[in-house]
């Protein structure tokens, strides 16, 4: 899976929500994660899809972001 195809609906399923409550702020952190992981590495949006393993550093950071929101 390309990071371009991590879509909120994608995302809350990863992270299990159910509810629609949350989903402003699950864009939030969704659109964090892939420009934390974009500037880290310094690829550009389509050179970032060509690596499909920092899929999951997206999904992971957008998991610890909307699991520690309160901090």
């Amino acid at each position: 899976m390309k990071i371009s195809e991590v879509t909120l609906e994608v995302l809350k399923n990863y992270i299990r929500v159910d509810t629609d409550e949350d989903d402003l702020f699950i864009q939030g952190v969704l659109d964090a994660a892939k420009s934390y992981v974009k500037n880290y590495t310094g690829l550009t949006d389509e050179a970032v899809d060509l690596k499909e393993d920092l899929t999951i550093a997206v999904f992971i950071l957008s998991a610890d972001m909307y699991d520690n929101r309160s901090a």
